[in-house]
């Protein structure tokens, strides 16, 4: 392939700029039995850590520390899909749960949900929800958030 020589400078021409990232673990650990104001009941959230704009999300891992003492469940998600990271899982056993990639087949097979991450152009919140009747009262879950960070400076 041929290179076309400019007759300006590359930079009267084209603006530069890197994307710096800064790759961290976002973790919060939430313990429901010191929810006082009411239960968290059946298809409330509890948003658990806040996502800045302009952020990639990798991966999300949930593990439950406590156990909520009886057949109750949650899901892990955001603003647009209650359990779109983690879907329902136990919160009645000591486990741990992470996003996986999924695929839908088709032709071409296509990723299912968020399950390859997603990019928060707004902020948002990655969310705890509670799945079944009786909500969550006294399980304790620590919520960890792998992201990149990114930020426009000039080069």
């Amino acid at each position: 392939m041929a290179s076309k020589l400019l007759s300006t400078t590359v930079g009267d021409i084209v603006s530069h700029w890197e994307r710096h990232g800064s790759f961290k673990t976002l973790e919060a650990v939430v313990d429901f039995s010191k929810i006082t104001s009411a239960l968290v009941a059946q298809n409330e959230v509890v948003e658990a850590i806040p996502i800045a704009a302009n952020t990639m999300v990798l991966g999300v891992r949930a593990e439950v520390l406590v156990v909520e003492g009886a057949a109750r469940n949650f899901g892990i998600g955001d603003g647009a899909g209650t359990s779109s990271y983690i879907t329902t899982q136990s919160a009645n056993a000591l486990a741990e749960f992470r996003s996986a990639l999924s695929l839908t087949e088709g032709a071409p097979n296509t990723v299912t949900g968020y399950t390859a991450g997603k990019y928060y152009a707004a902020a948002d919140t990655i969310d705890i929800l509670a799945v079944t009747a009786g909500g969550l009262t006294t399980a304790k879950i620590r919520v960890s958030v792998d992201v990149i960070e990114y930020t426009a400076v000039p080069a």
